[in-house]
């Protein structure tokens, strides 16, 4: 481009420039509203009069009242309450401030005991929980009713893109003490600082039901940081709080040899008892468990009665089947069954997440396989069958029914975990599957529900 042709160019750029600022301008002006939150006209990109799009103010159309998904005063001295309600926002990115609410507390006859007001802040789009504490409730019989409702307007906004979030991590709760206590670390990953967040704590049964709550704070958490918060009870718990932590896979053992019929032929017992006790365990079977069932005399049953499952059905009626065989007298052979059931706990129907264990009944002694000159033999072979289980992790828990048992041999077939049980008549029977079943359990935490809530500056 020659010089010319260069500054011909220069001119026109700016006659346009000055051209577009002297009409340009003013025509915006004449023909661009510039939308207004506040001016009681639906105007811009408002989804409608003052509301929605750009505008901060949610719709009325657009806002869905929050869900109380269930209330509940908890006794944490006697004529001293706490009150929690649960509560669900289904708007998603909407929140509103200082909303006033009550607790309502009413005896049986449905006579108010008590009564406490105050406002709460709801979080955009998910559940939270309103507390209060120190409720004062006259002295009072049976169960306590609570109520819970907002009793204000609900001014939706659109909750800030850039809100802070705090998490919880390293949760750890000794729910079984007489002074429970859970604690825990609020976390803050953002990169601002956070005033005062308040945490309340729900502590849950095993059926999923609320059995106490608690409330701490924390003054603030720094950028990249995180805070340990305590939560404590002046009592245990009440329910069951605790549940199994790890599944089982169990396979139950039943002596089915002719002394099982010693007490009576028609029907056979103690067989009878013993399979109504069996019955009552696989019933309480928990979801993840899986049982198996092997019945022995001479030999243990080939195949064997039941293979591992979850199905109670099927457990049910192969427990029902077993039966005292009729060809000939029927000896005890604890070795075979032993073996039998290890080798369907370590099948392909095992669950690699559960724990194993093989549960053993008999009410006599041990007196087969056979060697001749050695009377110890089956014994031996038994203990030999326990110490491979044990060696492949497998618990052995062993049942004598009777006054005819080796007492010292059953100790020894459970090892060192001491899991005998003694069982003198079959009316204890049902007891002793039922503490097989706890021992069995082994232990988690409650389940519990940490929910923080950061304050308004």
């Amino acid at each position: 481009m020659t010089w010319a042709a260069k500054r011909q160019m220069t001119y026109f750029s700016v006659a346009a420039g000055i051209l577009l600022v002297v009409v340009g301008i003013p025509l915006y002006s004449v023909f661009h509203h510039t939308p207004t939150c506040f001016d009681g006209v639906q105007n811009g990109l408002e989804q409608g009069v003052d509301c929605g799009g750009v505008c901060i103010r949610l719709c009325k159309a657009l806002e869905i009242n929050p869900v109380v998904m269930w209330q509940q005063a908890f006794q944490v001295e006697p004529g001293l309450y706490s009150a929690v309600a649960y509560v669900q926002n289904p708007n998603l990115n909407a929140e509103s401030k200082n909303v006033p609410y009550v607790f309502t507390l009413r005896d049986q006859a449905n006579a108010v005991i008590a009564e406490r007001k105050g406002t709460a802040s709801i979080p955009p789009g998910r559940n939270f929980a309103v507390f209060e504490s120190n409720i004062a409730v006259a002295s009072t019989t049976g169960t306590i009713h609570t109520s819970f409702e907002f009793t204000g307007d609900f001014e939706w906004t659109v909750a800030p893109k850039d809100t802070a979030q705090i998490t919880v991590q390293n949760q750890n709760v000794d729910a079984l003490a007489k002074t429970p206590t859970v604690t825990a670390n609020l976390v803050n990953a953002g990169f601002a600082p956070v005033g005062r967040v308040n945490a309340v704590a729900i502590v849950y049964d095993t059926d999923g039901n609320a059995v106490a709550a608690s409330k701490t704070y924390v003054d603030g958490i720094d950028k990249q940081s995180s805070s340990r918060i305590v939560f404590t009870w002046p009592h245990a718990f009440s329910g069951q709080v605790a549940s199994c932590q790890q599944p089982a896979d169990v396979m139950l053992d039943i002596d089915r040899s002719g002394s099982m019929a010693s007490d009576g032929k028609n029907p056979p017992q103690p067989l009878t008892a013993v399979k109504d006790a069996a019955l009552s365990f696989v019933g309480s079977m928990k979801t993840g468990d899986q049982t198996g069932i092997i019945s022995f005399a001479t030999n243990a049953s080939s195949p064997i009665d039941q293979v591992l499952t979850t199905d109670k059905a099927t457990l049910k009626d192969s427990v029902q089947g077993i039966a005292i065989g009729t060809n000939g007298l029927q000896y005890t052979n604890i070795y075979e069954t032993l073996q039998q059931s290890i080798s369907e706990l370590v099948s392909n129907r095992h669950q690699s997440a559960n724990r194993q264990a093989i549960v053993l009944l008999t009410d006599g002694k041990p007196n087969k396989p056979e060697k001749k000159g050695d009377p110890a033999y089956a014994a031996d072979q038994a203990l030999s069958a326990a110490h491979d289980a044990q060696s492949r992790g497998i618990d052995i828990y062993t049942i004598g029914l009777g006054k005819d048992i080796d007492e010292q041999f059953l100790q020894s077939l459970a090892g060192l975990s001491g899991h005998f049980y003694k069982a003198p008549s079959s009316q204890d029977l049902v007891s002793v599957y039922s503490a097989i079943g706890q021992a069995l359990c082994k232990v988690g935490p409650a389940k519990v529900e940490i929910i923080p809530e950061i304050l308004p500056q």
